[in-house]
């Protein structure tokens, strides 16, 4: 691509091509940081052994830290304090963390590693020191012991740097035991093959770059005929983990195009190395299961095996990096599993979660990343949206049609085609000549709109907001490398890397790079050229934030980020350069996949702040990272309208959701490119209203249409009983998506989250279970959902735990531990209630949620047939104000059935959100029965218990 910059406010001219906006994936192969590494990884342990920690007992500051030294053992003789410093700290409730980095002073470099600020990612304010850590040290072995409590242990081996987490006196985790953790230092001089000024030779192994074998793409590479400038040199950051014990399944690592939830432990071949660096894809695969996507949460959980005659246990890991990283999985002979971890640059910054349970380990994750806020209630209901020309017109007939069709909708969607030439927040006033009178139409149905707004700014004089943003400092800035610098008038020393003082005479011929830091980058995106905020920095993301003031009109929309990865076109990997520059001297490499996290961040914090103050935002995001669930949904980008997308649904939210933590997620109906079927429109529909936390029909600008309308009587009829059912359930979704809030437990759940006791979840004989749990899912702890993803299929196979007992739509009782087969029509998808569960419903519903969420319910009473009973809660609060958990504003409806009464307990503010029941139905075996209250239209409860006892099919409230 050839530009031409001009003066004052630097415009570029470009042209592309087709060929530009190829996206070929980038695997180890063709990456020198990951070679590297490989190589190194395969070298025997021995060369690899070069770290210790020296003798003696350790000390810990007064929040229970401990800062440990540790040394290269292979070049004691240079300097007796090389290597780098391990920080273990211990957290209430078990929560182990390790931070690497550099001894800066050792490699003779001023400029720090990336990390990522407190509070943006880590929620280091909320988590709480392990309050009685029990330290010794055995002098002998050269071990520290740190005693946890609840039979807990850590151990640091001195002699290896080998630690160990144990459980109830078994070993479940070692960090290093292959001898694989590495920091690639700091060279002292640009293009130096060793760090602390040591030279290469036959028999040094100091770190992957260090080494007797020479690798190309230390100090730059190239990839699609572009360059990746390296300054700093090699970074990379490694760590191994060995899950011990038998490994019969291993789960995590999202987001993935994938349709299995168990992860493969392939090795460390390019086809089997997991790699996390967020890309914006124009389609991806669902067959691979490794290559990157659009968001990453590399979180890896282990189901482990130690006595064929108890219950697993599990354990887990979160690596904390947001560049570029690969993971591989291996499995050993004795089927425990060996794993590695890869970054390119940063800090190591690893926790280790071992707690039994998995909804015990998500309270804890959970503690570590955030706790996401409440939704506005409307959120979890019907989405419309369609990437295309439409009109104001042509949007108020849509929302007519549906009227017309009585499909109930909450929300109307616009892509950037409103925009007036892809410049956010400005109008298409062709196409929309009136905005505030359509939204305000739309408003006055009980329905919200959105409108897009993407990272990149049009860089044109006539733009204000970029103009605004180019005199205020705000864009990603442009190195400029030159090959030969020797400037013949300077003789002054020049700050080099801000590692030392240099001068050109220093080396030979002049000849190496010197960066200059001094424009502000411009890439091509749908406004062409366009400059992108450098969101990492909180300043940027205040002036980012102010943009969402209110200024007659945009007050009435909320947002839709996208192409946040961020997507450039024409680019190495069709995304920014990683020798690009952030405040602070960042590069682009230490923080691409945190970008879109950044940038969803400062667009709710301009809602929560400026915007609706005190009000829920609702932003969705197609990029995210650790901690993004905090600022509302996701959903899975530019899947295809094709069968085998469809049955990928599952598996990547499942996986986000449990072990990722990020339930509010959901895909394009209909898949986001082609023309689906009738069937897979029906199919896929069914699959988001029963599960899609984020429920949207969507699709691109060169699909026709896919409102139900387009199709026949029958598909209309189908995708309406669909969205029926869903809006039924909202209080239902509504109740769940508190407790997720609350205490962090995940709203779609694989069937071994809560059923570790029974192996056909995870780890069956019969290979054809695990085709079956990729296409079931469990929502809290009460319904489960099996998916229809065959074309043409007439019945499918269905797995209930072993252990419960599970009502069918047609009130008939089926036992876990076995499979049932399930016959399916075009009408709906199998669906199963937990025997001893109460599930609210909303009986009337109408046009949107509005209104709905302070109306009467009904309660479903699915009664145990062994214990004749059952337990369910409803949330209620005004669903919309952003601090109703942290003021309390909200009332939790515990409900007990015993057999002969009904119990009632309400919980904080009661009286002002009063729970109105209109009917209860029990369910029976083969039978069900509508009990009416007895006196009154509606049982209320708003202050007092409430007992309402079962008589003959009448219920008798208590006086």
């Amino acid at each position: 691509m050839r530009c031409i910059t001009s003066a004052l406010i630097p415009l570029l001219v470009c042209s592309w091509t087709d060929e530009d906006l190829v996206n070929p994936h980038r695997n180890c192969s063709d990456t020198s940081f990951c070679v590297r590494f490989r190589d190194w990884s395969r070298l025997p342990s021995k060369k690899r052994n070069i770290y210790t920690v020296s003798s003696g007992k350790l000390r810990s500051n007064n929040l229970g830290i401990y800062k440990i030294p540790i040394k290269k053992v292979r070049v004691r003789s240079v300097c007796s304090t090389l290597g780098s410093f391990l920080k273990l700290h211990f957290y209430l409730g078990n929560t182990i963390r390790l931070i690497v980095d550099e001894n800066r002073n050792a490699a003779g470099t001023k400029r720090k590693r990336y990390r990522i600020p407190s509070g943006d990612v880590i929620q280091d304010s909320q988590l709480k020191p392990h309050p009685n850590v029990n330290y010794s040290y055995n002098k002998e072995d050269r071990v520290s012991t740190f005693d946890l409590g609840d039979s807990t242990t850590v151990q640091l081996d001195h002699n290896t740097v080998v630690i160990s987490l144990s459980v109830d006196g078994r070993v479940i985790q070692t960090i290093n035991e292959k001898q694989m953790f590495q920091i690639e230092s700091t060279r002292r001089h640009y293009g130096d093959p060793c760090p602390f000024g040591l030279k290469r030779s036959s028999s040094l192994y100091l770190d992957p770059a260090c080494t007797p074998k020479v690798h190309t793409g230390d100090w730059a590479e190239e990839f699609q005929g572009l360059t990746d400038h390296k300054p700093y040199g090699p970074s990379s950051v490694a760590l191994d983990i060995t899950f011990l014990g038998k490994v019969p399944a291993l789960y995590g690592l999202p987001l993935k195009g994938t349709r299995k939830v168990k992860l493969r432990a392939g090795g460390d071949s390019d086809e089997n190395l997991y790699r996390f660096f967020s890309l914006g894809f124009a389609a991806y695969s669902v067959d691979s299961g490794t290559e990157a996507l659009y968001g990453t949460v590399p979180t890896l959980t282990a189901l482990q095996v130690f006595n064929e005659s108890t219950s697993p246990t599990r354990s887990s890991v979160l690596w904390v990096n947001p560049s570029d990283t690969y993971i591989a999985l291996l499995k050993n002979e004795d089927d425990s599993v060996h794993s590695w971890f890869l970054s390119e640059s940063g800090v190591i910054d690893l926790f280790l979660f071992p707690q039994r349970t998995p909804i015990a380990a998500m309270k804890s994750y959970h503690d570590v990343v955030g706790y996401a806020p409440l939704p506005p209630y409307f959120s979890l209901g019907f989405h419309r949206s369609h990437y295309s020309y439409e009109s104001q017109e042509d949007i108020l007939g849509i929302v007519d049609n549906y009227t017309k069709y009585n499909i109930p909708v909450d929300v109307y969607w616009l892509d950037i085609e409103h925009t007036n030439g892809k410049q956010y927040f400005t109008w298409n006033t062709t196409l929309f000549p009136d905005p505030l009178g359509m939204v305000k139409h739309v408003n006055s149905l009980g329905k919200e709109m959105v409108t897009i707004v993407d990272p990149h700014l049009k860089a044109s004089r006539d733009y204000s907001i970029y103009l605004d943003g180019y005199f205020k400092d705000v864009y990603v800035k442009e190195r400029y490398f030159r090959d030969q610098w020797c400037p013949a008038t300077r003789n002054k020393s020049v700050l080099f890397r801000g590692t030392e003082e240099t001068t050109p005479s220093q080396k030979e011929s002049c000849k190496y790079k010197k960066a200059y830091i001094d424009e502000v980058y411009k890439g091509v995106c749908w406004p062409e050229i366009s400059a992108w905020p450098d969101f990492t920095s909180a300043r940027v993301r205040e002036w980012w934030a102010r943009l969402f003031k209110p200024d007659g009109i945009n007050e009435h929309f909320y947002t839709w980020n996208d192409m946040n990865e961020p997507v450039t076109f024409g680019s190495m990997e069709m995304t920014m350069g990683r020798d690009l520059v952030h405040a602070g001297n960042i590069e682009h490499r230490d923080v691409h996949n945190a970008y879109g996290h950044y940038f969803r961040m400062a667009s709710f914090e301009g809602h929560l702040k400026y915007r609706r103050p005190g009000k829920r935002p609702f932003i969705l995001t197609r990029s995210f990272y650790l901690g993004s669930h905090m600022h509302g949904p996701m959903w899975n980008g530019d899947s295809l309208s094709q069968w085998d997308n469809l049955q990928a649904v599952l598996p990547m939210f499942i996986t986000l959701s449990a072990p990722g933590g990020y339930s509010f997620s959901g895909s394009d109906v209909g898949g986001f490119t082609g023309q689906p079927s009738s069937e897979l429109l029906v199919r896929w529909n069914q699959l988001a209203a029963a599960t899609s936390v984020f429920y949207r029909l969507h699709s691109d600008i060169v699909s026709p249409p896919r409102d139900p309308w387009h199709y026949d009587n029958e598909t209309i009829r189908r995708f309406r009983d669909a969205v029926h059912d869903r809006y039924q359930l909202l209080p239902f979704w509504y109740t769940l998506f508190a407790r997720y809030s609350m205490f962090g437990e995940p709203m779609l759940r694989p069937l071994w989250f809560d059923y570790l006791h029974d192996t056909n979840t995870y780890d069956a004989k019969d290979k054809e279970y695990d085709a079956v749990m990729d296409q079931e899912v469990i929502l809290g702890t009460d319904i489960l959902v099996r998916g229809v993803t065959e074309e043409g299929a007439t019945a499918v196979d269905v797995y209930l735990p072993a252990g419960t007992q599970w009502y069918n739509r047609e009130s008939q009782i089926l036992r876990g531990g076995e499979l049932h087969t399930a016959p399916v029509t075009l009408d709906a998808i199998p669906r199963f209630y937990r025997a001893g569960s109460i599930i609210p419903i909303q009986e009337n519903i109408g046009d949107s949620t509005k209104g709905n969420e302070a109306g009467p319910i009904s309660l479903w009473i699915y009664e145990d047939p062994e214990t004749l009973q059952a337990y369910g809660e409803v949330y209620k609060d005004d669903g919309s104000s952003h601090n109703s958990l942290a003021t309390s504003q909200y009332a939790i409806y515990r409900i007990t059935y015993n057999g002969t009464s009904i119990s009632i307990h309400p919980e904080q503010e009661a009286r002002r959100f009063p729970l109105f029941i209109k009917t209860i139905r029990l369910v029976k075996p083969n039978c069900v029965t509508a009990l009416f209250p007895d006196r009154v239209s509606a049982i209320e409860v708003s202050k007092d218990d409430v007992i309402v006892h079962v008589r003959t099919n009448r219920l008798l409230v208590a006086a």
